[in-house]
């Protein structure tokens, strides 16, 4: 991170070169106006933000479903966090464009 030149910048008050660059790396993420649109299932989608969680299926399960409601994806895909995504998958789900980018929010 830069440290700015004039002004601040604050994570919940506190500036951001008081924070360790490392943990506030963990925790700051960047969603683009043209994200990727990955055609998995939801679980694996949004997991591999978090590589290390998701090699572990009970960690996997809790991150991504934390992860989705802090992206404020809505509840009720057919088969959950097993929601196929993708219209050319068969059985695959097709999503808005702010659906499919907010899973690359919670990402």
């Amino acid at each position: 991170m830069y440290r700015p030149t004039s002004g601040a910048v604050l994570f919940d008050g506190i500036a951001a070169g008081d924070l360790d660059p490392a943990r506030l790396r963990r925790h700051v993420s960047a969603c683009f106006q043209d994200h990727a649109r990955f055609e998995f299932l939801v679980r694996e989608t949004v997991g591999i933000g978090d590589l290390a969680a998701l090699a572990d299926p009970h960690r996997r399960d809790v991150a991504v479903g934390r992860a989705l409601d802090r992206a404020g994806v809505p509840a009720g895909l057919p088969s959950g966090l097993g929601t196929r995504l993708g219209p050319r998958w068969p059985g695959g789900m097709d999503l808005s464009g702010g659906q499919w980018q907010r899973l690359s929010l919670a990402r």
